[in-house]
């Protein structure tokens, strides 16, 4: 596809249809072109789950950092697989500004949230993170 494709692409995160957008927001991440940022950003906030989860994934995909805090704002999410991709593309992203919300997400509710949030701590290897992923695997054991 490449670039040529970005701006249709875009347009088709706007469908009414929750399939086209959901597959139009994967085939931006794979594209992987800095102009999608933004838009992918936008269907962070769509009313459907899979859009939203296809979204964070895509923008871990892209690596921007002005991704950054629209992810860090999804680890709250209402839907586990929302949170739980963000993580993973916080950890993709690999900036130390993440490690404090990816701290508070290794103890979210959901284990798949939980597990992203401590992959993408190991990913970003700061010493604050391994000290807090330490203590988080210490009581998730103890429990």
């Amino acid at each position: 596809m490449g670039k040529p494709a970005v701006k249709p692409l875009t347009e088709a995160l706007k469908d009414e249809d929750q399939a086209v957008r959901s597959a139009a927001a994967w085939s931006l991440g794979d594209i992987r072109d800095a102009s999608a940022v933004q838009p992918l950003i936008q269907a962070l906030k769509d009313e459907d789950q899979t859009v939203r989860s296809t979204a964070a994934w895509s923008l871990g995909d892209i690596k921007d950092a002005s991704a950054l805090q629209p992810l860090v704002q999804a680890l709250k999410d209402e839907a586990p697989a929302v949170r739980s991709t963000a993580a993973w593309s916080l950890g993709h992203i690999r900036d130390a500004m993440s490690v404090q919300p990816l701290i508070k997400a290794v103890k979210d509710e959901d284990q798949s949230v939980r597990s992203a949030a401590a992959g993408a701590l190991g990913k970003i290897k700061e010493i604050t993170s391994l000290e807090s992923l330490t203590q988080a695997l210490k009581d998730e054991y103890q429990a």
